[in-house]
C-alpha cells in the first residue's frame, strides 16, 4: 500500500474492486493456483461452487501443509481472497478460497448464512481437502484446516465452526453474533417486555440494492472477443492459457460480486437479484415501517452464532474494528463470552477502524493477528488452552484494544465486571451531566428526587416521515471521520455535556443508560401515541468544541409501553477522554442511518435528581508521553463503479511562510541547520501474539540526504520495521523518531514522509494523471500545492501517465507509485521493496530514479533484496539479521571493512577444500574464474601460505570490497548468485 503524510490503514469500503495487486515477496516459495468447480449435492439436484487451491510449489505428500478455508466479504467472491490466499500459501499453507452461493460464479442463491446451505458447503470444502495429498491430515478423512473470514465471511467461519467438528482453528473477524440485533438494535433492555428494535436503514438497504443489481448495471464493459474462463472445467486456465500461471491474479477484472445473472444457479435479476425467496420477502416486509416481526427475527436468528458457539471446539480469534457501525464491539464481546464459557480457546482483539476496514482486506496489524493465531493452532497446535489464550479461571477470552489517543495496544486490561470502576454521571435539570456517587439520588443542582408521575424535561419532536433527519454516521464511513461533522436538527434533540474532565479517563465496556420518557402528543392533536423512538449517541468533546462520535455508535431506544423509566444499555466502548474534554451525552428523535417514524411526535426527555443518568465503565489510563491527541486527517473514500476504490489520501506540510526561510530555490527539500536526523530507532521491538519475536532492540540512525539500503535475510524484520515506523503497526517497545519527533499514527510529523509499502492500489479504469490528482485532492489541498509536474517529471511515465492504470506493466505502476509518494514534495522517503517483481530493466530504471532523488536531497530509506543494486543507488546500508541490527554506516565503511580478496590458481576445487579447512565453508564462494575469500582475523599472507604448502599455485590474489561480502560475513548466509534471474537473487521479505 502507499501511505503518506497521515497515517490511517482505511481500505476500500461494501464492494471489493477486483484490482489486481501482484503482491508475490521475491525469495518466497513458488505457489500453484488449482481452480476447482465444487459440487455440492442437495435433496433437488446439486449446486456449484466456484473455489481455488492455492498450493506451495513444493507441498507434496511427503510434505503436506495445514490448510486454510477462506470466506469472503458480502458482494465478494473468491477473488476477494487472492491476496491473503497467495499470502498464506507463500508462508507454507495450502489456501482454499471459494465463492459464496450466490456470488461471484457459484450457483446458488444467497440465503444470508444458512446452516442448511452456505455453512453445510463448508463440510463439502473440508471433504475436498480430506482427498488431497498435499494437505496435511490429522486422521482418516480429518484434514489439518482452519477457516478465515471477514464481514459474511466473519459470520460463516463462526456458524461452521460449530458444525462442522473438523476445523481447527477459527479467525473471525468483524462479524455478528446476533442478525436480528445488529440489523434492528433496540438497546432498551429492560423493563420486560422489550419492544422491536429499529432497522439500519442505510445499511441493510445498501447491502440489499447492491446485491440485486442486475449484473453488468456497474461493471466495466468487457472485451467481446474474451471469452471467460470455463467455471465447470477445473483445469480452466486462469487467464485464457493452458497453464495456469501461478504469479497473475486469478481473474482479469471482474465485478467483485455484483451478482452474476447467467452464472450457474442464478436467481434472476428481479427486485430480489440472487437472494433466496425467503430473505428477500423478509427484507421487502421489514423495510416498509423499518421493524422486525416475530417471523423475521426467527429467521435472523437461525442464521446467528448465537446460542451456538458451546458446540465450537477450534481456538477462535475475534477481531472488531472499534468503529464498526454494522456490526459493533458488543457482538464481538458476546461471541467471545459463548466461546469462553463452553471452555473453547478464545483471543478478542479490538482495533481501530470500522466494518469496511476489519471486514476487507485487513490491514498489516490484522493480518499479524491472523499469522500468529494460525501458527500458533495449525502448524504446531497443543492439547489444552495455554494462559495468553484463556484467562485462569477458563471464562474471560484474553483480550487487547486500541487506546489510539495514547497510541499503543492495551493488552492487561480486561473488559469491566460488575464490580468495576465507573464513572456515573446524572442528567441534571439544568441540561448538564453531573457527577454523582453511587446511590446518590440528588443531582448536583441539590434537587429533591422526583416525586410526581408526570415526567419533566425538554420536549423533542419528530417531524412527519423523519425527515429532516439527524446526521451521524455513514455506513462503512470510517474513512470519512473528521470530515462529516455530527449534525442534530435543532427541536429535535436533547445534548448534555459534561464538566471537564480533570484527568484522563478510559471508558471500556458498554455504557448503561437510566432513561425516564413520554410521548407528549403527536402532530393531530392530544392524542397520546404508543411509541417512543429515539437515538442515543455519545460524543468526546474537544476544548476548542469539535465533537467526535464515540466508536461511530448511534443507539435507537425504543419503547411502546410509556411513560417509561427505561434501562438501555449502550454498544461496548474503547476510547479514552483526554483531560480537559467533555463527555456529551445526545438524545435525538431521529438519524438519517435508521428507519425513523411516519408519524409525527413529541417526546419528552425526564431531567433533574433521581430521574435519568449514565453509568460508564472504566479503567486507569495509560500516562500519555506523546502530546496532543493523534490527528485524523484526510482519508478519502469514493465509490465508483463496480465496487469501492481505495483511496489513502494525504496533506500536504504546512509551512509558515513567516517563519520558513529556505530561498526561493525549491530545487533540494527543505533541511534546517541543526536539525535532528531525520529517523533516530532506539530499541524497537515487536513480539507477535504468538511470541514470535519479529523486530528485537532495533536501533537505527538515518542521517539527512542519506539513501540508506535496509538489508538483510528472510525474516530478517525489515517490512515489520518500517511498517511500525510509519504508524502502521505499533512497536511492542522502544521508540521511533521522525525529525526529533516521537512518531504515532497521524503525527503532524508525518506530512514530511512518502512512502510506499507493499505495493500501490490504484483505480484500474482511471488514467495515472487522474489517479494521483484524485489521492492529492482527497486531502483537501489545491492541486498545485502536488507539484504534480516535479513528481512525474521523477517518475518519468511519459505519454503513459494519460492512460488507464489497467495497461500499465508492473514496472510503471511501481513509478506511479512513486510519483504518489512525492506528491508534495516529502523529506523523506520510506520505500519498501521498490524493485519487487521487476524485470532486470525495470530495475534499472528505478535504481536510476531513485539515486536521482538522492542527487536532489532527499534522505531515502529503502528496504532491497538485490544487494548489487543497494550498492549502486544507496549511499549508506543497514545490515539486519533476526530483527536485530549488525551494522550499518557507508558503503566505504561497510565493504571496505569485510577484508575480502579474490585468488585464482591452478585448481579451484583444491582452493576452496584448504580454504574452507581454515576458514570454514561460508567465508569462500566463487567469483568468476577464483574465490573470494573473507579474511576474517586472518591475513592475506595466510591464504598464501597455506595454499603454497597444498601444493597449489597462485596466479593472482587481489583486495575486493564489496556488499555482498559484508553481508556474508555479518550473517553467515551466502546472497545470490545470478543478478540475472530475479528470484534467485532474493534476500526475501520479512513477515
Amino acid at each position: 500500500m502507499t501511505e503518506r503524510r497521515t497515517w490511517l490503514p482505511v481500505l476500500g469500503v461494501v464492494a471489493l474492486v477486483g484490482v489486481a495487486i501482484l503482491s508475490v515477496i521475491l525469495g518466497r516459495p513458488a505457489i500453484e493456483v488449482e481452480r476447482l468447480t465444487v459440487d455440492v449435492a442437495e435433496a433437488d439436484g446439486s449446486v456449484s461452487l466456484d473455489a481455488a487451491l492455492y498450493l506451495p510449489a513444493d507441498a507434496s505428500p511427503d510434505d503436506p501443509r495445514p490448510a486454510v478455508l477462506l470466506a469472503h466479504g458480502f458482494l465478494g467472491d473468491r477473488t476477494s481472497s487472492d491476496e491473503r490466499a497467495r499470502r498464506l500459501a507463500a508462508d507454507g499453507y495450502a489456501a482454499l478460497a471459494w465463492s459464496a452461493r450466490g456470488f461471484g460464479a457459484s450457483g446458488g442463491q444467497v440465503g444470508l448464512a444458512d446452516p442448511a446451505a452456505e455453512i453445510a458447503d463448508v463440510s463439502a470444502l473440508v471433504d475436498l481437502l480430506a482427498t488431497r495429498p498435499e494437505v496435511l491430515q490429522d486422521g482418516p478423512d480429518d484434514p489439518r484446516v482452519g477457516i478465515v473470514g471477514g464481514s459474511y465471511g466473519a459470520g460463516t467461519a463462526l456458524l461452521a465452526a460449530g458444525q462442522e467438528p473438523r476445523l481447527d482453528a477459527v479467525v473471525a473477524a468483524a462479524g455478528w453474533h446476533s442478525l436480528s440485533r445488529s440489523l434492528t438494535p433496540n438497546g432498551v433492555v429492560g423493563p420486560d417486555p422489550v419492544a422491536t428494535g429499529v432497522l439500519k436503514a442505510s445499511w441493510t438497504s445498501l447491502l440489499f440494492t447492491a446485491n440485486a443489481l442486475p449484473a453488468g448495471l456497474l461493471d466495466a464493459p468487457e472485451d467481446p472477443g474474451t471469452a471467460p474462463p470455463d467455471p465447470t472445467d477445473p483445469d480452466a486456465a486462469l487467464d485464457g492459457d493452458a497453464t495456469p500461471d501461478a504469479d497473475a491474479p486469478l481473474d482479469d477484472g471482474g465485478d467483485a460480486g455484483i451478482a452474476v445473472p447467467d452464472a450457474p444457479g442464478a436467481a434472476g435479476t428481479g427486485i430480489c437479484g440472487r437472494f433466496t425467496a425467503e430473505i428477500c420477502d423478509l427484507y421487502l416486509e421489514v423495510a416498509g415501517d423499518g421493524l422486525l416481526t416475530a417471523a423475521a427475527a426467527e429467521l435472523l436468528d437461525a442464521r446467528s452464532p448465537a446460542g451456538r458457539l458451546d458446540a465450537v471446539a477450534a481456538p477462535t480469534l475475534l477481531i472488531q474494528g472499534q468503529d464498526d457501525t454494522l456490526f459493533d464491539l458488543t457482538e464481538s464481546r458476546r461471541n467471545a463470552d459463548e466461546l469462553a464459557a463452553g471452555g473453547t480457546p478464545v483471543r478478542l482483539r479490538w482495533v481501530a477502524g470500522g466494518h469496511e476496514v476489519i471486514g476487507g482486506a485487513g490491514t498489516p496489524e490484522t493480518d499479524e493477528e491472523l499469522d500468529a493465531w494460525l501458527d500458533r493452532w495449525l502448524r504446531d497446535p497443543v492439547e489444552a488452552p495455554a494462559g495468553d489464550e484463556v484467562a485462569a479461571d477458563g471464562q474471560a477470552p484474553v483480550f487487547s484494544w486500541t487506546d489510539t489517543v495514547a497510541d499503543t495496544v492495551r493488552d492487561r486490561d480486561r473488559l469491566p465486571a460488575d464490580t468495576a470502576e465507573v464513572l456515573r454521571l446524572a442528567f441534571a435539570a439544568d441540561g448538564s451531566l453531573a457527577a454523582r456517587d453511587e446511590d446518590d439520588d440528588v443531582g448536583a443542582d441539590g434537587d429533591a428526587a422526583a416525586s410526581s408521575d408526570e415526567v419533566r424535561g425538554p420536549v423533542i419532536t419528530a417531524p412527519p416521515g423523519g425527515s429532516p433527519a439527524a446526521f451521524s454516521a455513514l455506513p462503512a464511513g470510517t474513512a470519512l471521520v473528521g470530515f462529516l461533522p455530527i449534525t442534530d436538527i435543532p427541536g429535535q434533540h436533547v445534548a448534555l455535556d459534561s464538566d471537564p474532565m480533570a484527568a484522563d479517563t478510559t471508558l471500556l465496556g458498554p455504557p448503561r443508560l437510566q432513561l425516564t420518557v413520554d410521548v407528549a402528543s403527536t402532530a393531530t392533536g392530544n392524542a397520546t401515541s404508543d411509541e417512543a423512538r429515539l437515538f442515543v449517541k455519545l460524543a468526546d468533546v474537544a476544548p476548542d468544541g469539535t465533537a467526535t462520535l464515540l466508536q461511530q455508535a448511534v443507539t435507537p431506544v425504543r419503547t411502546t409501553s410509556l411513560p417509561a423509566e427505561l434501562d438501555v444499555e449502550l454498544p461496548d466502548l474503547a476510547h479514552r477522554l483526554r483531560e480537559g474534554h467533555r463527555l456529551r451525552v445526545t438524545i435525538a428523535t431521529t438519524d438519517q442511518a435508521f428507519a425513523n417514524r411516519a408519524d409525527a411526535a413529541a417526546t419528552t426527555i425526564g431531567l433533574g435528581a433521581g430521574v435519568s443518568s449514565i453509568t460508564l465503565p472504566r479503567v486507569d489510563s495509560v500516562a500519555d508521553t506523546t502530546g496532543p491527541s493523534w490527528i485524523w486527517l484526510l482519508i478519502g473514500l469514493a465509490i465508483v463503479a463496480g465496487g469501492a476504490v481505495w483511496l489513502r489520501a494525504r496533506r500536504r506540510r504546512s509551512v509558515d511562510a513567516a517563519t520558513d526561510t529556505r530561498p526561493a530555490d525549491t530545487t533540494h527539500p527543505r533541511v534546517e541547520v541543526g536539525e535532528p536526523d531525520p529517523v533516530v530507532i532506539r530499541g524497537l521491538t515487536k513480539r507477535y501474539a504468538d511470541g514470535h519475536l519479529a523486530v528485537d532492540g532495533l536501533d537505527l540512525t538515518v542521517g539527512a540526504r542519506q539513501v540508506v539500503g535496509l538489508l538483510g535475510p528472510n525474516g530478517a524484520g525489515k517490512t515489520t520495521s518500517l511498517r511500525m515506523l510509519l504508524g502502521l503497526s505499533m512497536p511492542s517497545a522502544g521508540t521511533i523518531e521522525l525529525f526529533g519527533q516521537r512518531v504515532r499514527p497521524g503525527h503532524p510529523v508525518l506530512r514530511r514522509v512518502g512512502a510506499l509499502v507493499e505495493g500501490p492500489g490504484f483505480v484500474p479504469e482511471l488514467p495515472g494523471i487522474d489517479n494521483l490528482e484524485l489521492y492529492w485532492r482527497a486531502g483537501g489541498e489545491p492541486l498545485d500545492a502536488a507539484e504534480l509536474p516535479w513528481a512525474l517529471e521523477i517518475a518519468d511515465l511519459g505519454d503513459a501517465v494519460r492512460k488507464p492504470v489497467r495497461t500499465y506493466s508492473h514496472g510503471m505502476k511501481q513509478r506511479l507509485a512513486i510519483a504518489q509518494a512525492l506528491l508534495g514534495r516529502p523529506e523523506l522517503l520510506v520505500l519498501d521493496e521498490p524493485t519487487d517483481g521487476l524485470d532486470p530493466e525495470q530495475i534499472r530504471g528505478m535504481r536510476e530514479l531513485l539515486a536521482r532523488l538522492g542527487d536532489e536531497g532527499h534522505t531515502v530509506l529503502v528496504s532491497s533484496h538485490l544487494l548489487a543494486e543497494v550498492e549502486q543507488m544507496c549511499t549508506h546500508a543497514a545490515i539486519v539479521r533476526r530483527g536485530r541490527l549488525l551494522a550499518s554506516g557507508s558503503m566505504g565503511e561497510l565493504v571496505g571493512g569485510t577484508r575480502t580478496v579474490v585468488v585464482e590458481t591452478d585448481d579451484r576445487g583444491r582452493t576452496r577444500e584448504v580454504l574452507r579447512d581454515h576458514l570454514g565453508a561460508d567465508a569462500v564462494r566463487t567469483s568468476g574464474a577464483g574465490l573470494a575469500v573473507v579474511l576474517g582475523e586472518h591475513e592475506a599472507a595466510d591464504i598464501v601460505g597455506w595454499l603454497v604448502t597444498a601444493g597449489l599455485r597462485i596466479h593472482a590474489l587481489t583486495p575486493r570490497g564489496k556488499l555482498e561480502d559484508a553481508f556474508l560475513s555479518l550473517t553467515g548466509e551466502p546472497p545470490p548468485t545470478d543478478p540475472a534471474v530475479v528470484h534467485d537473487t532474493t534476500l526475501g521479505g520479512a513477515r
